[in-house]
């Protein structure tokens, strides 16, 4: 969201939210010191609140089109299991550990885990 219509929003709900003391000043129940601070108090709830919404709003835009959230396993698309599965038969099989050996006993040193 622009900056400057998020400033305007926040100003727009601070009188808003201070409309009723400003008629109590009106009136002559509230003295003008307290209906002051009562707008400071509106204008920082209202910006602080904006602030957030707007930060949200560009959060999802800026979001990638059909991205899950990091961290949701419900959303995220699923990973295939092939573990244990050959889908090629003539791929040779994987050694990942120190005894596993090749088809000529040796060790190979490229496949061995550290």
């Amino acid at each position: 969201m622009n900056p400057n219509t998020v400033f305007s929003a926040s100003l727009v709900a601070s009188l808003v939210l201070w409309f009723p003391s400003m008629q109590a000043c009106l009136r002559g129940d509230l003295d003008l010191a307290s209906a002051g601070l009562r707008y400071v108090a509106a204008l920082v709830v209202s910006r602080l609140a904006l602030n957030f919404l707007a930060r949200l709003v560009n959060a999802y835009r800026a979001a990638p089109e059909g991205a899950a959230p990091a961290g949701d396993p419900l959303l995220a698309p699923p990973a295939p299991h092939t573990a244990g599965l050959d889908t090629d038969p003539a791929s040779p099989p994987q050694q990942r550990r120190r005894d596993d050996r090749t088809a000529a006993g040796d060790v190979d040193p490229e496949t061995l885990a550290a």
